[in-house]
């Protein structure tokens, strides 16, 4: 098969580079180029260009899944992360296990994708002053906080403030209380 035609196959269907000569799918230029068209092609790379930054960052611009067949090394390495989290935050959930408890990048993830803590480690969730970042960011990010968090004053005032919806996330009594508030405040 030629360059050409496997190119216009990965248009139609990014799979298709699995079925190349493997010449052409250990061809940087081909591949490159495949991945731009289609990102998930990156999975028929060969292993040296699935750990090729520029052809990894190229897939992931495409279509932020393909981040799940770069090299275990690229997932795992906190520089390259935040590049691919800052182009696609929603790439948050291919990184490493260690990298999904890092404060910083799940931050950098959530800046462009809203639900990037659904893709944090749990121990985030606990952690006052990654939930107060998180919610200065997207105030709907209340729903991942501990309970203990979710009837935080601060925190929940800092929510609601970007977002009124994040009240349903709050504990119960300050619900309560805000509802009783306002309350007073529409009767005056």
């Amino acid at each position: 098969s030629s360059p050409a035609v496997v190119l216009v196959a990965v248009a139609q269907n990014g799979g298709a580079l699995k079925f190349a000569a493997d010449n052409l799918r250990s061809d940087y230029e081909l591949v490159l180029a495949a991945v731009k068209l289609k990102g998930r092609a990156l999975e028929f790379g060969t292993e040296e260009l699935r750990a090729d930054k520029n052809i990894v960052l190229a897939a992931v611009g495409e279509n932020d899944w393909a981040f799940a067949y770069a090299s275990d090394e690229l997932r795992a390495n906190k520089d390259f992360a935040m590049q691919v989290v800052a182009l696609k935050g929603r790439a948050l959930e291919y990184v490493s296990s260690e990298l999904k408890a890092d404060p910083e990048l799940v931050l950098a993830a959530a800046v462009e994708y809203e639900w990037a803590l659904d893709h944090a480690d749990s121990t985030l969730v606990s952690n006052r002053t990654f939930i107060l970042a998180a919610v200065k960011l997207h105030g709907l990010a209340l729903e991942y906080a501990s309970e203990t968090l979710r009837a935080d004053r601060e925190i929940v005032l800092t929510a609601i403030e970007e977002n009124p919806e994040a009240l349903v996330y709050a504990s119960s009594d300050l619900r309560a209380e805000f509802a009783k508030n306002l309350a007073i405040k529409l009767d005056k």
